[in-house]
């Protein structure tokens, strides 16, 4: 049985311990559905013996400007874990 879950925060060049480069993440992408391993959202993924689910922690903004285009190309889907609480607001963090 092979399954994971990959967590990912920022997507951008940021250079931030929570980020990923967008180039790297387009490669990735790329690379993963080359591999043919299934791409399934979580509840799917629990009933499986083989395959990954992508998520998304903290709810940046780079997710929906870099990750999302390149996850519709692929046809991958991904959760957003929200930190509802500031939605909107500065939350401090140097990123």
């Amino acid at each position: 049985m092979t399954r994971a879950v990959l967590t990912f925060h920022g997507i951008d060049d940021s250079g931030s311990v929570l980020s990923y480069p967008p180039a790297e993440f387009r490669r990735w992408v790329a690379q993963l559905a080359a591999s043919g391993v299934p791409v399934v959202e979580f509840e799917e993924l629990m009933g499986r013996d083989h395959g990954i689910t992508i998520t998304f922690d903290d709810g940046m903004r780079s997710v929906l400007e870099h990750a999302l285009p390149v996850l519709r190309d692929h046809g991958f889907p991904a959760h957003v874990f929200l930190a509802t609480g500031y939605v909107g607001k500065d939350i401090g963090w140097d990123i």
